[in-house]
């Protein structure tokens, strides 16, 4: 489980997209399919080998500014439960930058946080072994060409994309881990259909790989390209793009409930 979930951090970090057969970076064609008003939160079973073993959340919504995305992760493994838990806040404008960070995460009782700070050019960012960033600590500074993302927005910036025939976006991603900028490529998978809250819409999945000799298997991001009601009668709210599952490896993120407020 601890590599499942450092792969997960590692794929939703930094990155710039350029989209093929189109002289207008892609950021710029991104549509905001997440509202401006209230708040949407997805809830996902984490599942390995058909057992279900963690739970995440993912919550949007506009505060004073900006959008702010907030994550949960828990994971039950041998030796108690493992978590993460993050925010980032990113703008209300073209392109959907983000402005800052910061994820804890507690894995096999180590605690880490990391924030980054985005600005000029630059991905500045702070490390604690701890719950909270010291007072008066150095960041470490990573130049980002734009577009850039943070990690946890890539699959809320996927949903404003347009799943056509001409999509392939090829993008970086800064990995703190490795205190280096890699190169990904995206491009269309199959398609199929997904039940969540009674509603079985379209899909289309999207394969997330590594350019690299040793790339590994593609994560699989699959998208609802039908709208999802929630809720009923002149309560009703419409979710567009929901990202309804993650594969990767042996694991499986698989939306179970939304919510709108």
């Amino acid at each position: 489980m601890k590599k499942l979930i450092v792969l997960l951090i590692i794929v939703v970090s930094v990155f710039g997209l350029t989209a093929c057969n189109n002289n207008v970076s892609s950021d710029k064609l991104l549509a905001r399919n997440w509202p401006m008003t209230g708040s949407e939160t997805f809830t996902y079973d984490v599942l390995h080998g058909g057992d279900t073993v963690g739970t995440m959340t993912q919550k949007i919504e506009y505060v004073e500014g900006a959008f702010v995305l907030t994550t949960s992760q828990s994971y039950t493994t041998a030796d108690g439960t493992d978590t993460i838990d993050s925010v980032v806040k990113f703008a209300n404008a073209q392109g959907f930058y983000p402005i800052e960070s910061t994820s804890t995460s507690v894995i096999a009782g180590v605690t880490k946080t990391v924030k980054t700070v985005y600005g000029s050019g630059k991905a500045n960012v702070y490390t604690a072994d701890a719950a909270a960033i010291p007072e008066g600590a150095a960041a470490t500074s990573y130049d980002i060409s734009s577009p850039y993302y943070d990690n946890k927005q890539f699959y809320t910036v996927l949903r404003g994309a347009t799943y056509d025939s001409k999509f392939s976006l090829g993008f970086n991603m800064f990995i703190a881990g490795e205190n280096a900028v890699v190169s990904f490529s995206s491009s269309l998978g199959t398609t199929g259909t997904f039940t969540v809250l009674g509603q079985t819409p379209a899909t289309q999945t999207i394969l997330i790989s590594r350019n690299a000799k040793i790339a590994g298997n593609p994560i699989k991001l699959t998208y609802a390209t039908a709208n999802i009601t929630v809720g009923e009668g002149v309560a009703a709210k419409t979710v567009v793009h929901a990202l309804v599952k993650i594969e990767e490896k042996d694991y499986t993120y698989s939306l179970k409930n939304i919510v709108v407020a």
